[in-house]
């Protein structure tokens, strides 16, 4: 699947820093998103990947959305039940939870000057919590729809427990295509990651993950360049 975009830059997430800005000069285009324009960085080795774009993404395209930000917190103070039901003790998941939720209930504060959300995520202790209870909740979700999803795993070879523990919950660790669904669906917010890995020839491969493949909700996905090391987020220019 190939798609043509307008013109777009970026956002770099790469270990504790954010990077986010337009180019002073001019964008450098990229053969493999035809027509889109993308700011490149070169940024140290990335220590968050997905989780932390999806975090980062997922509360700034709240900043301007006062009703989706409602229906968000509302979903967001469910998610220790979704924890429970999978197993989580509390005393696992509830400082993670407690950040998340303390961040994500100033994110109407930052409307009006967006890069204290940034400043914020640039704290090593304020991210590392947003991710991992975004990995729990991946996790949680997961292990609850097993049935659904253990068969993707008969190469590994492995449960879908033993997944979770070493693949989702474990910091660091790269998220594929299973993490990206539990987690859109976890929180009912679409995705769309475009990846630039080089394996569609001269034209980038576009995935939607949508928390209902069969009714998509009224609400744009944002969007997520995967390029071998990192996620950049993606921003139509003006």
């Amino acid at each position: 699947m190939t798609n043509t975009y307008p013109s777009y830059f970026c956002s770099t997430f790469t270990g504790n820093c954010f990077f986010r800005g337009r180019p002073k000069t001019h964008f450098s285009r990229s053969t493999l998103l035809p027509r889109a324009n993308v700011v490149h960085f070169d940024p140290p080795p990335l220590l968050f990947l997905w989780h932390a774009a999806f975090g980062f993404a997922w509360f700034e395209s709240l900043l301007h959305d006062p009703i989706r930000y409602q229906t968000d917190l509302a979903r967001l103070k469910e998610t220790p039940k979704l924890l429970e039901r999978a197993g989580f003790q509390s005393l696992a998941y509830e400082d993670f939870y407690e950040v998340t939720l303390e961040q994500f209930e100033r994110i109407p504060s930052y409307a009006d000057d967006p890069d204290m959300l940034l400043v914020n995520f640039q704290s090593e202790e304020i991210s590392n919590a947003i991710v991992m209870h975004l990995r729990f909740l991946a996790s949680a979700f997961l292990r609850l729809h097993a049935n659904d999803y253990e068969p993707f795993l008969v190469a590994e070879m492995i449960s879908m427990d033993e997944f979770c523990a070493m693949h989702v919950e474990a910091f660091g660790r790269e998220s594929d295509h299973l993490q990206i669904i539990a987690l859109s669906k976890a929180l009912n917010v679409p995705t769309q990651v475009v990846y630039l890995d080089g394996s569609q020839d001269d034209h980038a491969a576009v995935h939607e993950f949508w928390p209902d493949e069969d009714i998509k909700i009224d609400r744009p996905p944002f969007r997520l360049l995967y390029r071998p090391g990192h996620y950049d987020i993606l921003y139509a220019s003006t």
